[in-house]
C-alpha cells in the first residue's frame, strides 16, 4: 500500500475510521474499538463538536479502509509515522487531548491499553463544513486552510483562517492554537523524535 502524501488524505482516512464507530456492521464497530484501545500514536482533530481520533497505522496509508488494513501484512507504525510527520505537528503527549481520547473510549466501550500515547494535531473542520461521521471522502469539503509548519507551509496566518469561520469554530481554533505552540516547543526542546520507536 502507498503512504499518504498530504493532509487531505490523512483527514479522509481519519473520517473513514471514525465512520466505523457508528457503522451498522458490528465487525466494523469492533475494528474501531480495538484500534482505538490499543493505538499509541493518533491523529486528532475536531469535526464540528466531535473529537476524531485515528491511529497512525490506519491514517498513514493512502485510501485505507478496514478490509485493506486487515489484509496489509507489512503495516507498521515505524513506516507510517515518517509519512505523517511530513504534514502534521507532533504532540509527544498532551493531557487534555488524552482526556478526550479516554472519554471517547468510555463512550464506545473500549478499554485504553496502558500505553504512552502521542498525538498529531490537525485544524478542525468548521461547523458549516462539517463532514458526516460515516465512511467516505472529504475531498469536496471546504476545510480551514491547512497548517503545515514545514517547507509545505501555506503562509496563511491563524488570524486569516479564523476570520473565515463561524463563532463556534473560532473557539475551537483558538483553543487548539495554544496546543500547536506547545507542540512546537516540545519538538524544539527534544530535538525531534525517533519514528522507529513507533509501532502502534
Amino acid at each position: 500500500m502507498e503512504f499518504v502524501s498530504g493532509e487531505s488524505q490523512i483527514r479522509d482516512n481519519a473520517l473513514r475510521f471514525d465512520g466505523y464507530r457508528t457503522s451498522q456492521n458490528l465487525s466494523e464497530q469492533e475494528f474501531f474499538r480495538l484500534r482505538l484501545a490499543f493505538g499509541k500514536n493518533f491523529v486528532y482533530f475536531k469535526n464540528g463538536m466531535n473529537d476524531i481520533f485515528c491511529p497512525s497505522r490506519f491514517c498513514g496509508y493512502r485510501n485505507n479502509n478496514a478490509r485493506d488494513h486487515e489484509a496489509n501484512e507489512t503495516k507498521h507504525g515505524g513506516r507510517t509515522t515518517p509519512a505523517i510527520n511530513k504534514y502534521l505537528v507532533r504532540l509527544v503527549s498532551d493531557a487534555h487531548i488524552d482526556a478526550l481520547y479516554r472519554e471517547l473510549c468510555a463512550r464506545v466501550g473500549a478499554t485504553p491499553a496502558d500505553n504512552l500515547r502521542k498525538y498529531w494535531l490537525m485544524r478542525p473542520l468548521v461547523d458549516h463544513d462539517r463532514a458526516p461521521a460515516s465512511e467516505g471522502l472529504v475531498s469536496e469539503i471546504n476545510l480551514i486552510p491547512e497548517f503545515e509548519p514545514t517547507p509545505h507551509d501555506t503562509g496563511m496566518s491563524l488570524e486569516n483562517s479564523v476570520s473565515q469561520t463561524s463563532d463556534s469554530a473560532t473557539s475551537h481554533v483558538e483553543d487548539q492554537d495554544s496546543l500547536f505552540a506547545e507542540a512546537e516547543s516540545e519538538i524544539a526542546l527534544e530535538g525531534g523524535f525517533d519514528p522507529t520507536n513507533d509501532d502502534d
